[in-house]
This record gives structure tokens, C-alpha cells and sequence, in this order.
């Protein structure tokens, strides 16, 4: 099993990436939840039945990845549009909330590379 123990995650959610999306981009945007989960409750099935969390569409292709064994931190991938504090007021487990969006290089970056 692989894992993570330093923080990989980059929060983007600032304004300037928020300006370059339009609603519907908004809408289906990604994110990693980071939650605290104890044995015998770190199953992606456990954390399916969480409350706010089981309202969500979970990417069950990128599953339940352990980031801290240390300090029992996973993360899952799931779309939509969040409000992440009422997330995390909801669902004490949630330790964080972070956007996920692709990074590719611009087209100008691409052209130079050839």
C-alpha cells in the first residue's frame, strides 16, 4: 500500500482560479477530503454512510488513500458544488477540504516544448 506522510495536497481554492471557471466547471468540480478515520472504521465503505459525506458523488476508482498512518489521515475524491465549512461542521471526521483540478500546461508551454 502506498502512502503519503508530508502534505501533497496545494489548496486551490483561491480567487484567481475561481475567476477562470465558469458555473458549470464550478458544478462538477473535484475535491480530497482529508478525514481522521480509527480501525476498524477506515473502509470506504464506512465512510460512504457518513453524514454529508453520503450525499456526495465518491470517485470509487481513486478510492480510501492513506496520506499519515501516524495520525490516521485518508483521502477520498468526490465531485460536485461543496460548501466546505457546512462540510466540515456536518462531519467531524473531515479534517480538510481541498480542491482537485487537473494541471496541464498551457498550449503557448506545449507549443515551446516541440
Amino acid at each position: 500500500m502506498f502512502y503519503f506522510e508530508y502534505p501533497l495536497i496545494a489548496h486551490l481554492e483561491t480567487p484567481q482560479v475561481a475567476c477562470h471557471l465558469n458555473a458549470n466547471q464550478a458544478r462538477k468540480m473535484r475535491y480530497l477530503i482529508t478525514l481522521n478515520l480509527q480501525p476498524p472504521n477506515n473502509s470506504l465503505n464506512y465512510v460512504k454512510q457518513l453524514d454529508g459525506i453520503k450525499d456526495l458523488e465518491i470517485d470509487e476508482d481513486y478510492g480510501l488513500v492513506l496520506i499519515s498512518p501516524k495520525r490516521d489521515l485518508y483521502v477520498i475524491r468526490v465531485s460536485g458544488d461543496i460548501d466546505s465549512q457546512k462540510l466540515m461542521a456536518i462531519q467531524p471526521l473531515i479534517k480538510g477540504v481541498h480542491g482537485d483540478m487537473k494541471i496541464a500546461p498551457t498550449e503557448s508551454q506545449q507549443e515551446e516544448d516541440k
